[in-house]
């Protein structure tokens, strides 16, 4: 006979429709499935059970106790009932994928000494995906999920214990441990993770089945004192949970799952590109919606990333709206600003995608921008490029092509020092420059991860520079591709916080130098460069008046 799903109800009600749908759709017909009431489901919660039981196609029985237990008891005794069975204890907010249970059977099926199968879940602590230990938005297409799930190699990694939004345990080693501790936890997420860790002192393995999915729309609730429990009881087991967690030996199974979600929604051909328009910063919704919706269209590109940094406009509102829309958008929300550079490593750090792109959010590409430039970075090699950017009224902006930052000139002749633009060469529509303005640049990933990344000491401006100087440096080339064009929308940030900006712009300035010339200057230029920085720094501090009055 196979597994037996064991369901026991609880007092919130409000996702249990859910659940049982997803029964429905994603359990073979005749699964065995029991609703065990402790006497707390309440009238409604009633109502939707007994519906669910003249429709649904799974063998399922429903019970009521007259009186309640102790939902720690209350399973015990469920699983005491099925003594000889392996049993699948199913949370009852958890949304389980179709396939979910024929995969756990199947991973028991290849080890004998697993005791317990854990599934993946968006909220599922050391199983959780896409990202560990977080609280994930629940996915947006669980049956494409699943097939992915299922594709996956199955290696079945060892967790530290069970985890509870869904779990299988076998019969045979829930013999030989035991029952459920009812005297020791107040909730049966405790009490099963307990009788998971006396399985694993026996020899038995709690190891992940990568190849099935559940869901669920809030992280389990932990009863008083149960964890405390848990750690006097276990004392190895919180050091193991905290080494998984700071380590993550499932990181590159998730990746895996993540690259093959996208392979899976992206038409053959197409998906290679990883686009950031990003960070967001106050105020960034004035331009978003539009730079969304054109990337969305945009050709070649498989998986989107928003950082939003501190902006308190409605910018999160239209970010979930086009997320909602499509599984490609993740938005990934600071509580703090840590600053361009930083926000953008956090971007590449959350994707996969060989090619990799920075967007400014107030930057509107045409559908065949990043492609284009993508294929033309793939003819010449290890490259950063850009384009061609123009405002709204068609005027390009001359500090796209830009020099290295003469800071000796700077010296001689403050105002010639600072300005940086190249003028264009239009016979050449790939124009090599040393340097490229930051609001869009595309590069290859393994030349991104080669240099380290962006330098996320720069809060803000002049990270552009160093980026193009390192990659310079790796043997690269930094570039301009004549013939694209973009419209740039500048400065709708910056309005807002001129001050904010001109300081760091000129913070920037000086870790640039600091990190790439000041070895081979002598203190005294060291201290005019720095004080040259800092009285243009002030000598703006009458325009900015004038422009916030």
């Amino acid at each position: 006979m196979g597994a037996i799903v064991l369901l026991p109800l609880g007092v919130d009600d409000a996702v249990l429709d859910r659940c049982l749908a997803a029964l429905d759709a994603g359990t073979a017909a005749g699964t065995s499935i029991w609703l065990g009431d402790d006497a707390q489901a309440g009238p409604r919660a009633q109502a939707v059970v007994e519906h669910w039981l003249a429709h649904t196609p799974l063998q399922a029985e429903y019970t009521r106790r007259a009186r309640p237990l102790g939902e720690v008891a209350h399973l015990d005794e469920m699983l005491r009932a099925c003594d000889g069975l392996d049993v699948a204890v199913l949370a009852p907010d958890s949304v389980p994928a179709p396939g979910w249970l024929q995969q756990l059977q199947a991973t028991f099926a290849r080890d004998a000494a697993i005791a317990t199968a854990t599934p993946w879940c968006n909220v599922g602590e050391t199983a959780a995906w896409p990202r560990l230990g977080e609280l994930n938005p629940e996915p947006g297409d669980p049956a494409l999920l699943a097939q992915v799930c299922a594709a996956l190699p199955s290696l079945h990694p060892e967790l530290p214990s069970a985890v509870t939004h869904a779990v299988l345990v076998r019969a045979n080693a829930r013999r030989r441990a035991g029952g459920l501790d009812a005297e020791s936890y107040l909730g049966w997420n405790a009490a099963l993770v307990d009788l998971s860790l006396r399985m694993a002192g026996l020899g038995w393995r709690n190891v992940l089945c990568e190849n099935a999915f559940v869901s669920r729309a809030s992280e389990a609730p932990s009863r008083d004192g149960d964890l405390e429990a848990l750690a006097a009881r276990w004392p190895g087991w919180v050091p193991r949970l905290a080494d998984f967690l700071m380590h993550d030996p499932l990181h590159t199974l998730r990746q895996d799952l993540q690259h093959g979600l996208q392979q899976a929604i992206m038409p053959r051909g197409q998906g290679d590109l990883f686009v950031s328009p990003s960070p967001l910063e106050p105020p960034s919704g004035s331009t978003i919606d539009a730079c969304l919706s054109r990337l969305r269209q945009a050709q070649d590109v498989a998986e989107i990333r928003v950082i939003d940094n501190g902006s308190l406009d409605d910018t999160l509102e239209i970010v979930q709206r086009h997320a909602s829309h499509d599984p490609r958008l993740r938005f990934i929300a600071n509580p703090d600003n840590p600053g361009f550079a930083a926000a953008n490593n956090q971007g590449v750090a959350d994707s996969h995608s060989p090619w990799l792109a920075f967007i400014n959010p107030d930057l509107m590409v045409e559908v065949d921008t990043l492609a284009a430039l993508r294929d033309r970075a793939g003819a010449v090699g290890d490259s950063l490029l850009g384009v061609e950017q123009v405002d709204e009224h068609g005027q390009a902006d001359e500090a796209v092509r830009r020099r290295d930052p003469d800071f000796l000139a700077m010296l001689r002749s403050p105002g010639r020092g600072a300005r940086l633009a190249i003028a264009r060469d239009p016979a050449q529509p790939l124009q090599q420059v040393p340097a490229l303005s930051g609001a869009l640049l595309l590069m290859p990933r393994a030349l991104f991860d080669r240099i380290g990344g962006w330098d996320a000491g720069y809060r803000l401006h002049a990270e552009d520079l160093d980026l193009c100087r390192r990659v310079r440096e790796a043997g690269g080339v930094v570039a301009i591709a004549n013939d694209l064009k973009v419209t740039h929308v500048r400065g709708v940030s910056s309005r807002s916080r001129p001050f904010f900006v001109e300081w760091h712009k000129h913070r920037g300035l000086w870790r640039y130098f600091s990190k790439f010339e000041a070895s081979q200057r002598s203190l005294p230029v060291r201290v005019a460069v720095c004080g040259a920085i800092w009285a243009h720094a002030l000598v703006q501090v009458p325009r900015l008046l004038r422009r916030s009055l």
